[in-house]
């Protein structure tokens, strides 16, 4: 699966790149071929967001969170993913 990692006004770190990657293959098992995923990850004041894009046979979902920080966010939009997965 190609796995793109974008950052938004936030310092790019291999620690958050790596995080989001990882976390991702939960989803994977729910289906047969994830094609692409597409992960924004951005701060604005005291916002952070993290939108994910996953595209897969013919099956877009898409996903955002807003919370106090990246990491959180990025779990909280992967637990939508998932559940649109199932």
């Amino acid at each position: 699966m190609q796995i793109t990692v974008t950052f938004r006004h936030v310092e790019p770190t291999p620690a958050l790149r790596t995080y989001a990657e990882e976390k991702l293959s939960r989803v994977k098992k729910y289906l047969r071929r994830p094609v692409d995923a597409h992960v924004i990850l951005s701060v604005a004041k005291e916002r952070h967001v993290a939108e994910i894009t996953l595209k897969a046979d013919h099956v877009t979902m898409f996903a955002q969170e807003e919370t106090h920080d990246l990491y959180s966010a990025i779990d909280l939009a992967l637990d939508k993913l998932e559940h649109q997965a199932q």
